[in-house]
């Protein structure tokens, strides 16, 4: 089994530590791992490690959805990131060599500062964020993602939102190997209201609204969302429906 199916074992082991859930059918664990799995196919593509070119041309692929996303969601960290590409350091080749995997052979396709950059990307949407935010977040990820849907492009989404919330830190980097380093020691800092926020208005237009209202059903359908709206977000998601 893939390592990052471990990985997506963690959130379904902390959502089952709830008392109510305890009492529930077995059946219920084996619902929510088959399930997770497929949401985890939905959302990243297979890698052909097999065929380098090919596994090349979709870690180009996903970087280029990250630079569009951050097109949108912040010009300024995208300007930035384009930047950070371009920027040749000894520390990004020790950095790439530090995280390869021991079958994977030199890059053709990518430079070493997109090698760097793609092993993150790719490492984020194949454990649909854990380990690299904190649990609460990682829930509310999961929540949206279970409700709104999944597709090959909105774990990337979220990393971007993530990076946002992380501006002030992604603009201070002078090289991509000191970027990654930074996220992987503060996005777990994130806060997941603050998250939760970017999340909810990035995909407001997705037909998700309505299914996070605060109801009797989100109560007992999505119990972190529960959480997050009777914590005095409610008002906050209401302006943003309303924009």
């Amino acid at each position: 089994m893939p390592n990052h199916y471990f990985y997506l074992l963690v959130p379904i082991v902390e959502v089952f530590k709830d008392t109510y859930l305890k009492s529930r059918n077995a059946q219920l664990l084996v619902f929510l791992i088959n399930f997770t799995q497929i949401m985890q196919q939905s959302a990243i593509p297979v890698f052909d490690m097999r065929q380098s070119l090919t596994y090349e041309r979709q870690l180009q692929a996903m970087i280029a959805q990250l630079i569009q996303t951050l097109r949108r969601v912040e010009p300024s960290l995208e300007l930035k990131l384009v930047e950070l590409l371009t920027v040749n350091d000894p520390a990004i080749e020790k950095a790439l060599n530090s995280v390869r995997d021991p079958f994977q052979q030199e890059f053709t396709l990518l430079c070493q500062q997109e090698g760097l950059l793609s092993y993150l990307i790719r490492n984020f949407c194949e454990r649909l964020t854990v380990s690299y935010l904190k649990m609460e977040a990682t829930l509310v990820v999961w929540d949206l993602l279970i409700f709104g849907g999944t597709n090959e492009t909105q774990v990337i989404e979220v990393l971007a939102l993530v990076l946002k919330l992380l501006s002030a830190e992604v603009l201070g980097c002078r090289n991509i190997a000191e970027m990654v380093d930074m996220f992987l020691r503060k996005a777990v800092d994130v806060h997941e209201y603050d998250l939760f926020l970017e999340i909810f208005n990035h995909f407001k237009h997705h037909s998700i609204d309505d299914k996070i209202a605060e109801t009797e059903e989100t109560k007992r359908s999505i119990p972190h969302m529960r959480d997050l709206l009777q914590k005095g977000l409610s008002s906050k998601v209401t302006k943003l429906i309303d924009q």
